[in-house]
Parts: structure tokens; sequence; C-alpha cells
């Protein structure tokens, strides 16, 4: 069963949606035409208006769920937007064989007659692990016969810090390859960004996507809480899209500081912009602490307000999390 039918905006009912004036969220509008990936003399415009950023994080962080109209609907959608992850040093084959399972068939019996009234079953977008696991996913979704409902992700490219060699960053993208994933989740290195070197970051990227292939949807983390600034956030998400990023990802969940409603903002602004230039649309992937279902219906409020319905679905809107899916299921045993 897909949610895909419901009018989220209608669901959420809130009482005003926030009025984003994009032009004011930079000091300088940018100016779209001057972007390019040769000398990045654009970077160099890009000033965040602060005090605009903290008024927009206030209305998309102030949502009132007591105002929800269909809470049913909107907590089976949030199942479809999931990759469920574990990315832990002490992961086994049967950690991740009982993770793929629940993926696979996330709803009990019991709760599944009495939300899906004999509807077929709603399951996760994908599966994310370590390189290492990922034989262990694919195993199970073969068994189980359910290769083309769950995807296969796994991260890559010297995740989580990014500090390895380009060779081995790419070699191991090569060898998932191998291994027929679905997505790969790679992390950029972050030393690029807070040295300004966005030619290099734009060229590893680049060689990313082309050790992906096509069939491989290559989700980038920015890992913004080690960016330092908004514009940094910014310029690496443009960055990461001209190089091919079909999603770009906020964190690994292992920074101090993951998935913020501001970064959100700025990112989403972002895919706009790339979106205005190039007709291509580009996937937001929010990663790390969120954890409720109050967390989630804050990040697809801000996708609905900042890009609009066609961006709510699993092609172009992901949240990567271990512990969101049992808050999810404990909100509908609850209803």
């Amino acid at each position: 069963m897909t949610q895909a039918g419901i009018d989220i905006l209608d669901v959420l009912n809130q009482p005003g949606t926030p009025a984003i004036e994009e032009s004011k969220l930079f000091i300088n509008p940018p100016q779209l035409d001057q972007y390019n990936t040769t000398d990045f003399k654009w970077v160099h415009d890009i000033q965040i208006n602060t005090k605009y950023l903290e008024d927009l994080t206030r209305q998309f962080e102030a949502v009132d769920l007591s105002r929800l109209k269909n809470k049913k609907s909107l907590l089976l959608k949030i199942i479809e937007f999931i990759d469920l992850t574990t990315l832990s040093g002490d992961d086994t084959e049967a950690v991740v064989e009982t993770l793929t399972l629940k993926a696979i068939q996330p709803l009990s019996e019991e709760l599944k007659e009495k939300v899906l009234h004999q509807q077929a079953n709603v399951h996760t977008a994908a599966v994310c692990v370590y390189p290492a696991r990922v034989v262990d996913v694919i195993k199970v979704l073969d068994r189980e016969n359910a290769r083309d409902d769950v995807k296969v992700a796994s991260v890559a490219a010297g995740f989580p810090s990014g500090q390895y060699l380009l060779e081995t960053r790419l070699h191991e993208i090569e060898l998932l390859a191998k291994q027929k994933v679905d997505e790969v989740d790679i992390v950029i290195q972050r030393s690029l960004v807070l040295n300004n070197q966005w030619p290099e970051l734009f060229s590893e990227v680049k060689q990313m996507k082309e050790k992906c292939g096509e069939k491989i949807h290559m989700k980038t983390i920015l890992a913004v809480g080690e960016l330092k600034t908004s514009e940094n956030i910014y310029c690496a998400s443009m960055t990461a899209m001209f190089a091919g990023s079909d999603f770009i990802k906020t964190s690994t969940g292992k920074e101090k500081t993951n998935a913020t409603i501001p970064a959100g903002i700025i990112m989403c602004s972002a895919i706009k912009h790339f979106h205005k230039l190039s007709g291509k649309k580009i996937g937001l992937k929010p990663a790390g602490g969120i954890s409720t279902f109050e967390d989630s219906v804050r990040w697809i409020y801000l996708v609905l307000i900042m890009l609009g319905p066609d961006w709510l679905n699993k092609d172009l809107f992901r949240i990567g999390a271990s512990s969101l899916l049992n808050n999810i299921l404990q909100e509908l045993e609850a209803l």
C-alpha cells in the first residue's frame, strides 16, 4: 500500500503556512546565471541572512500536532520515507536480518488488521548498512521475495569521516556496485569545504557518481554539523548537485550536531535553485537525531512548504533513522 494520494498540507491542517520570501534568505540575491563548476567565483558572493533564517526556523519548528486531521495516513506515509539504518561496530548478520525483516514487514499482524483494513502491506523505503553487511540485507530480501519493495543502501567513501585516500574511497564504491546495491550514501571530505577547495570537492563527488553509474542512486552526506557556516552548507549542497548527486543528505549521524531545521532550510533553498538551473529534482535526506513522530513532521512540513508536494515521495525524500520506526509504530498502536 502507498499513501501517495494523501494531501499532506490538508492533513497537517496548520493555521497558517510560513510566508517564505526566498530573496530575504540571502543578503544579496544569488546570481544563478553566474554559477559554474570551473572557477567557483560565485561561492564568495553567498551570504545568508541569519535573522531571517532564525525566523523561518521558528515557524517550521512550531508545527501544532494537535491540529492533525488524519494522523494514521501521515504515520503510514512516514514509514515509507524511512531508510531503516544500523551503523554500529557490533552489527552482525543476525542484527541485520532482524532489521531487514522489520523493514519488509514493520507492522504486526494485529496492527495491520487495525490500520490497513485488508490492504497490502506498508514497508520502509530502504535498509542502510555498512558495506560488509550488504550481503546480509540482500540475502533476506531475496529469501522473502522483497527485493523490489525495499532498496538496499550502503554508506561508503570512508564513512563517517571521509578522511581516507580518494583511491580507497572510490574503490569502496566500485565494490558496492559489484554487489548490486540500489543506493550508496557517500560522505564528503569536509576539509575541502572548510578550506574553500570547491573544484576539488566537485571533482571528488563527480568521480564517486561515475563509479556509481546510472543504476545506483547516490546520496551525498554533507555532515552539516562540521561545515561551520550556513554559507558552506549552501555551497556544498550546490557543488554536490552539480557533481551528479541524486540526493543531498544532512549528516552521518555520528557528528555532534546532525539534522537541524536551519540546515534543512538552506539545503532546500539550494535544491530549489538547482532545479531552476537544470530542471532536475534532487532529493533531500535528513538523518541523525530524528527519532519521533514530531521530529519527522517538522521535516515533512519544511519540504512541503519550501519545495512543494512533488518532493514528498520516497524518490525525493527520505529520513535516515534507526529508532524512528519504533516511535511511529507506538503512535499507530495508540490510535
